[in-house]
C-alpha cells in the first residue's frame, strides 16, 4: 500500500510524496488514529500492488520503497515527478545497495547514485522474475 506522505515532519517540510510499504496487521488503523490525533489530513492510504505504485495521484516528487527490491517496474518510474526521486535498497547477489534516482526536466531518470549498503528484506512485487540461464 502507499502513504501519500511519508511522516508528519514531512508533510509540513515538502511537497507531495509518496511511500511503498508492506502492509502489517493493524498498521493502518493505527496510522490512521495517529494522523487524526494530530490533525494531519492529507494522507491517503491506498491498497494495492506495490509494484504499479498508483498513477491516480502521480507524478509524485518522492517515491521511497520501504524495502529491497530486485527490480524496479518502468511504471513506477514514470510516476516521478519532473526533478523529483526515487529511493530504494536495490538487492544484488544477496547484497544490498541504497539508491537514488532522480528524475530530469522531462521526468526520465537515470542509472541512480549508490549511497550507502543495507540489508533489507526483498518485497515481494518487487522480487525478480526467474530467469533461464545456461
Amino acid at each position: 500500500f502507499f502513504f501519500k506522505q511519508k511522516t508528519a515532519y514531512e508533510i509540513y517540510q515538502c511537497d507531495w510524496s509518496s511511500d511503498v510499504c508492506l502492509p502489517i496487521s493493524g498498521q493502518m488503523d493505527l496510522a490512521r488514529k495517529y494522523w487524526t490525533e494530530q490533525e494531519v489530513s492529507n494522507i491517503v492510504i491506498v491498497r494495492g500492488s506495490a509494484g504499479k505504485g498508483y498513477q491516480t495521484q502521480a507524478p509524485y516528487n518522492v517515491i521511497m520503497i520501504c524495502g529491497g527490491v530486485e527490480h524496479i517496474p518502468e511504471e513506477l518510474f514514470r510516476q516521478v515527478a519532473p526533478g523529483g526521486r526515487l529511493a530504494a535498497v536495490i538487492r544484488e547477489k544477496g547484497c544490498g545497495h541504497i539508491m537514488l534516482f532522480e528524475a530530469d526536466e522531462d521526468g526520465v531518470c537515470g542509472k541512480g547514485r549508490r549511497l550507502a549498503d543495507a540489508a533489507t528484506p526483498v518485497v515481494e512485487d518487487f522480487a525478480a522474475g526467474s530467469v533461464f540461464a545456461f
